[in-house]
């Protein structure tokens, strides 16, 4: 699949941070997911195109 976007849906940003803190060994938390989310940052935050 070919969508030329460099951002990944919201439970694709889950998984991938989900996987990521079992792997690390630290406890999945929803809440630290929706508190690092970029999405959820300000736009002054992001980096923009």
């Amino acid at each position: 699949m070919n969508s030329y976007s460099d951002e990944f849906n919201a439970p694709s940003r889950l998984a991938i941070y989900k996987r990521i803190m079992e792997l690390s060994g630290e406890g999945y938390s929803y809440g630290k997911f929706i508190e690092s989310d970029a999405i959820n940052r300000s736009a002054g935050t992001r980096s923009e195109p």
